[in-house]
C-alpha cells in the first residue's frame, strides 16, 4: 500500500472521534500540511548536504583550515584532488 494510501485509511479511521465535519476537514488539512512541509525540509536538508559535499570536494584544504580546531583529534592531512 502507498504511504498516501496508508495515511488516508488512518485518518479515515479517525473520522468518528470529531462530532463534526468541520473539525475533521480541519485536522486533515493540518496533517496534510504537517506532512508536506516534512518533505520540504528533508529535500531542502538532501540539496544542502550534496552541495557542502561538493563544496567540500573541491576546496579541501580552505575546509580544513577552518575546522582543525572544533575536532578533539586532529586528522592527518586531508587528501589532495
Amino acid at each position: 500500500m502507498h504511504p498516501k494510501e496508508q495515511l488516508e485509511q488512518i485518518l479515515q479511521n479517525l473520522r468518528p472521534a470529531f462530532s463534526r465535519e468541520a473539525a475533521f476537514e480541519w485536522f486533515v488539512i493540518r496533517v496534510q500540511n504537517k506532512i508536506e512541509a516534512l518533505e520540504r525540509f528533508v529535500i531542502l536538508i538532501a540539496l544542502v548536504m550534496g552541495i557542502l559535499q561538493i563544496l567540500s570536494l573541491s576546496m579541501p584544504s580552505t575546509i580544513w583550515q577552518g575546522f582543525l580546531g572544533s575536532f578533539r583529534t586532529v586528522p592527518r592531512a586531508p587528501v589532495q584532488y
